[in-house]
């Protein structure tokens, strides 16, 4: 097969885009679809290799699978390597044990099935997982594992049929993509079935290029190419991680990547320009480079106490390319060498580093990580905190009863009324959430989000038994006037029963908090319309303490050893002005008042990490900003118990 320099030229414009896409930079927020033009010129060349092979009767599968494992085995093992070790020094049990069966998959070439059953490619976390991007590599010789031998079978026919049968396959493969985008996004983005048909478009492409090239001229093959270009490009600079994809919508770089490879030539524009020699040597290096991002992106930003900027992510790029270029000098090309290494060896040494690291796989998920790399204290605190991530399980490990998480977190009044069952349903609310008992001498009404909900259980053992709690607080909704119900909008209807919770039960103060959304003109307007409902006095709480990283992990990464009390170590400086920007702003009165958590919890030297003796049931936070009860009930007892008893009416 005769050397094409503007195909290293296309990888050079698949590889930059999603680099620089997985560095966070938002001018490249389309950069993912790099993978599908990877795809095509995969699919392109791999074709063209057999296709001449059987032509001429010289094809061999052993032959076939010893280029594939001197292509891909030697680099990826090398960053396997660094991997296991970066991660032996860098994660905690959990994520160790989650980066140990991520591992285990990728030499069998199946971690695009571990990561569609683990994660979705565009959620938070998985920036944080450093062999996310082999999902690709899987997906690649899944589709491998079967099409040299479809070939061999269909070589029988006419080369036009085979095109045929591959437009057919390809057009079956688009359809379940675009079928499985509807019903099941993940399994869209990470299996063969939604991506051969990219793979089978570079096929028909290596089969059918002369033909068509023969049929066009020169202007309009180089118009084509530039309208591929343009395909490309668009897509790259489009699409978001909103983008329904791959389905329909990968057609673009796709297509664009096979009129590039169609009609690219050093005799037209694009051709010229692909086969320069700064792109070429980019395309050369893509493999390794595209092997080494993640892995530098996800450790860079695990160590990292706040999120790197671009600054740092810049120099992050490159030195992935840095080190693409000593890999491609050093492990891939002597590796691709039939001189230096012949057929025996790389099968030998292929099976070896698989066993490695598949055993690596296995023995970390078993052991938990390698949970002994760390003291029995750092266990324990890593234990005490990661088996108690969703909320409401800590609560009750910390002997809270559910009802302030669980029971009183609205979120459909229809599911209380038990009018019209929905799948979206939660357990019913308890009475005692909102109706105020007869017995009850004075009552302090929770309205807000989640972090209205963690003032529940300091309160519940700072305020005398003559004050009743209620509690109209629903996770991730921030206080608004809400005059009349709406079913559709689990939000909307729990501000609407909080004004029927107060109007009805007519409290003595009503408790308003949430996140970092306070502002003084909707404060003004919840006062403006609580006054005339027969609410009492109203107090807003400010935002509490907000880090960087979920404090745990603070404490694991940075502050092991002689944990301090305070610490300005990954705190959010933002929320800190917000708060002063309230609190001075604020207008204070006899009947409304704005109390902060952050003047009682933080000051010059920093904000708390753990009250009492011990930092493993002590600390403040148990994610990025939500008080633990041992948090919220020193908040209680500090100040908020005061300003509610104040002067009941």
């Amino acid at each position: 097969m005769q050397y094409r320099p503007e195909i290293d030229g296309l990888r050079s414009l698949a590889v930059v885009p999603v680099v620089l896409f997985h560095a966070g930079f938002s001018m490249f927020s389309g950069g993912f679809v790099g993978v599908d033009v990877f795809f095509v010129i995969s699919g392109y060349l791999i074709t063209s290799i057999l296709a001449a092979e059987i032509e001429r009767g010289k094809f061999s599968i052993i032959r076939f699978y010893e280029r594939r494992a001197r292509r891909i085995l030697p680099a990826l093992f090398f960053v396997l390597v660094i991997c296991v070790i970066a991660a032996w020094v860098l994660l905690p049990p959990l994520e160790m044990k989650r980066f140990a069966q991520s591992l285990f998959s990728v030499p069998l070439f199946a971690s695009n099935v571990f990561f569609w059953n683990t994660s979705g490619y565009f959620e938070a976390d998985t920036e944080l997982m450093p062999l996310l991007h082999t999902w690709s590599l899987a997906v690649e010789e899944q589709f491998y594992l079967v099409f040299p031998l479809l070939l061999v079978a269909l070589w029988r026919f006419k080369r036009q049929n085979i095109s045929w049968i591959l437009i057919g396959l390809a057009i079956l493969s688009l359809c379940i993509a675009e079928y499985l985008l509807k019903h099941n996004p993940a399994s869209a983005f990470y299996l063969i079935q939604a991506r051969g048909w990219e793979l089978l478009i570079g096929a028909w492409v290596a089969l059918n290029r002369e033909q068509v090239q023969s049929r066009l001229s020169a202007n309009v093959a180089s118009i084509l190419t530039a309208f591929g270009t343009a395909l490309i490009l668009g897509a790259v600079f489009a699409f978001d991680k909103h983008t329904p994809f791959p389905g329909l919508f990968a057609l673009g770089p796709t297509l664009g990547a096979a009129l590039i490879i169609l009609f690219g030539t050093p005799e037209n524009g694009v051709g010229r320009l692909l086969s320069n020699k700064f792109l070429v040597s980019i395309g050369l290096i893509s493999y390794s480079a595209y092997l080494w991002h993640q892995p530098l992106f996800a450790f860079t930003r695990i160590w990292s106490i706040s999120h790197p900027s671009q600054i740092v992510m810049g120099t992050v790029v490159l030195v992935s390319f840095a080190l693409a270029y000593l890999t491609w000098k050093f492990v891939e090309a002597p590796f691709r060498n039939p001189g230096r290494f012949r057929q025996r060896p790389i099968f030998v040494m292929s099976a070896i580093g698989s066993l490695c690291f598949m055993v690596i796989g296995i023995v970390g998920h078993i052991q938990g990580g390698y949970a002994y790399r760390f003291s029995d204290d750092q266990v324990r605190f890593l234990d005490h905190f990661e088996n108690s991530r969703k909320e409401w399980k800590y609560f009750t490990s910390m002997g809270i009863p559910q009802k302030f998480r669980a029971e009183c977190d609205f979120y459909d009044i229809q599911s209380y009324r038990n009018e019209r069952p929905t799948k979206k349903a939660r357990p019913s609310i308890d009475e005692s959430c909102h109706m105020r008992s007869p017995t009850a001498k004075y009552v302090v009404l929770i309205w807000g989000d989640s972090h209205a909900q963690q003032l529940a259980p300091g309160l519940k053992k700072a305020l005398p038994g003559e004050w009743q709690i209620l509690q109209i607080a629903s996770s991730g909704c921030a206080p608004q006037i809400r005059t009349s119900p709406n079913p559709d909008d689990y939000c909307h209807q729990s501000n609407w029963f909080a004004l029927q919770s107060i109007l009805q039960a007519r409290p003595d103060v009503v408790l308003i908090g949430q996140n970092t959304g306070h502002q003084l003109a909707d404060m003004k307007k919840v006062m403006e319309a609580l006054t005339p409902i027969g609410a009492g006095r109203i107090i807003f709480v400010g935002p509490s303490p907000h880090w960087s990283m979920d404090l745990p992990k603070i404490v694991q990464q940075r502050l092991w050893g002689a944990v301090p009390k305070k610490t300005r170590v990954g705190l959010d400086q933002s929320v800190i002005d917000l708060d002063s920007r309230l609190k001075t702003s604020f207008p204070t009165t006899e009947r409304h008042r704005y109390v902060s958590v952050i003047d009682e919890l933080c000051n010059q030297e920093g904000c708390d990490v753990y009250f009492g003796d011990d930092v493993k049931t002590g600390i403040s936070s148990w994610d990025y900003g939500h008080l633990t009860p041992i948090a919220s009930e020193e908040f209680a007892r500090r100040r908020l118990a005061r300003e509610i008893i104040g002067k009941p009416r």
